[in-house]
Order: C-alpha cells, then sequence, then structure tokens
C-alpha cells in the first residue's frame, strides 16, 4: 500500500508548501488518510501561488508584476519581470497541474500571452491576445477567454482555442457573458450556463461548440435547473437532487 505522508514544509516569499512524500506500507493495520495538495490557483493580497510537477511558481505583485519558480527545496529557479500567472475562466475553475514544458503567463496591460519552458526558461511562443484568462484544456491545446463590452451594455466573452506548442490558433468564436468554459472533448468546446444570465453560476446548460466556426453543435438543459455540473478526469457529471427526493450522478460522455 501506497501511502502519501506531508512530513516537511517549504516556504518561498510569503507562500508556504507542503512537500508530500510517499511511503510503502506492507502491514498497514491502521486505516490512513492520504492529503494531496491543491492544484488551484491560490491568490492572496498581492500575489498568487500555483503548484507545478517538481516546483511551484509565486506571483508578486509589488508594483510591476513579478514571476517566480521555484523548485521542490523551495530554491529559485527563474524569475521573469512583468509577467503573471493568469486568471482562470468561470467558476470554481482550476488551471490544473500544468507541464513545466508549457506554462502559460501574460502580460496583462500589453494584452501578450507567452507559454514558457520552465527548465529551459525561455519563451516557446509569445504574441497579442488581449485575453487575461487562460484555460489549458488539455496537452496540446489552451483557450484564451476575453470579455468586452458592445454598445448594447451587452458583456461578451471570446474565446480562441490555441495550440499550446506552437501558439497558432485553431478558431475563435464570441457568446453572451452568462455562459462559461467548462472543457473541451477534442473536438468541441464545452460551455456551461444560460448566455442571458447576468451572474455565474447560473443554470446547469451545456452547449458543445465548434470552434473553427462558432458553431453550436448541440445543447442541453438539465431537468434540475439546482442541480451542478462536476469534472472528473474524462467525465461530466450531474450532481443534484429534485424536490425531497434522494440525490442523483448523471454522467455526460
Amino acid at each position: 500500500m501506497e501511502l502519501l505522508r506531508s512530513t516537511e514544509w517549504t516556504t518561498g516569499g510569503d507562500s508556504t508548501v507542503n512537500r508530500v512524500r510517499r511511503r510503502h506500507d506492507r502491514c498497514a493495520s491502521t486505516p490512513e488518510v492520504a492529503y494531496a495538495p491543491s492544484l488551484q490557483v491560490v491568490r492572496r493580497h498581492r500575489q498568487s501561488s500555483f503548484l507545478i510537477s517538481g516546483g511551484y511558481a509565486l506571483t508578486r505583485y509589488d508594483g510591476v508584476p513579478r514571476t517566480t519558480f521555484f523548485d521542490s527545496e523551495g530554491a529559485p529557479i527563474g524569475s521573469f519581470a512583468a509577467w503573471q500567472i493568469p486568471e482562470d475562466n468561470g467558476p470554481a475553475a482550476s488551471l490544473s497541474l500544468l507541464d513545466r514544458k508549457h506554462f502559460p503567463l501574460v502580460r496583462s496591460w500589453t494584452g501578450e500571452v507567452g507559454v514558457l519552458d520552465v527548465d529551459a526558461g525561455k519563451f516557446r511562443w509569445t504574441h497579442q491576445a488581449h485575453a487575461p484568462a487562460i484555460r489549458v484544456v488539455d496537452d496540446r491545446h489552451l483557450v484564451t477567454v476575453a470579455d468586452d463590452i458592445r454598445p448594447s451594455d451587452d458583456v461578451f466573452r471570446t474565446m480562441s482555442l490555441v495550440d499550446l506548442a506552437s501558439g497558432e490558433p485553431s478558431g475563435s468564436f464570441s457568446t453572451k457573458w452568462g455562459r462559461w468554459l467548462l472543457g473541451y472533448d477534442g473536438t468541441r468546446l464545452i460551455l456551461a450556463g444560460d448566455p442571458d444570465a447576468q451572474q455565474q453560476p447560473n443554470s446547469p446548460r451545456l452547449a458543445a461548440v465548434d470552434p473553427s466556426s462558432g458553431a453550436i453543435r448541440w445543447e442541453f438543459v438539465a431537468p434540475d435547473r439546482n442541480a451542478d455540473w462536476k469534472q472528473a478526469g474524462p467525465l461530466l457529471l450531474l450532481t443534484g437532487a429534485t424536490g425531497y427526493r434522494e440525490g442523483y450522478v448523471a454522467r455526460y460522455s
């Protein structure tokens, strides 16, 4: 049986990271709970931190943002002035654990987006995107997300699917602000929410969009408006309860 034991703490700047060690226990008579580190972007006052494989990244906002990368011992391995960890898009969104070879960063005041090779200390590519929010949707793509207000005072959200290795876009489209990015099935971007809603989250409604044309391939409205979509690896699970009956789980595939 393999157990995770959190035995040491490493600090860098104002952040504290719990280092998790593995050990094997062949005769474990008492069950133990395994704790894993959070993979979400952690935002505190004037800083953001993010776990990567073998270390972590920290953006500090002292005048000009600066992102510094640390190894698992807390030693700095690279620093980049004016670049910051991007925002993620959608309620309770997470960037997930990223490949050290493809770490996205943004320059918010110039609109520049770049993908960094952390070990080499060099950007694989940078280009103008004017998109402060980024979601890495699989091991080959990321999606940039930018909001803008139209003359009608409606807020629209523009999403672009971008090749993670080259920076080449493969499609862009706009939708109303009530929808947010939920995932990518390898062909279509999966959006959640009611486009006309004024808040997020709002409705457990799904739409599959062709990123190359912006065409909606299908839409699905859940029977229970109070249900919620949860992502579990490659699966989407609709969880909820109707009235006083027992809760349920439904799978999208």
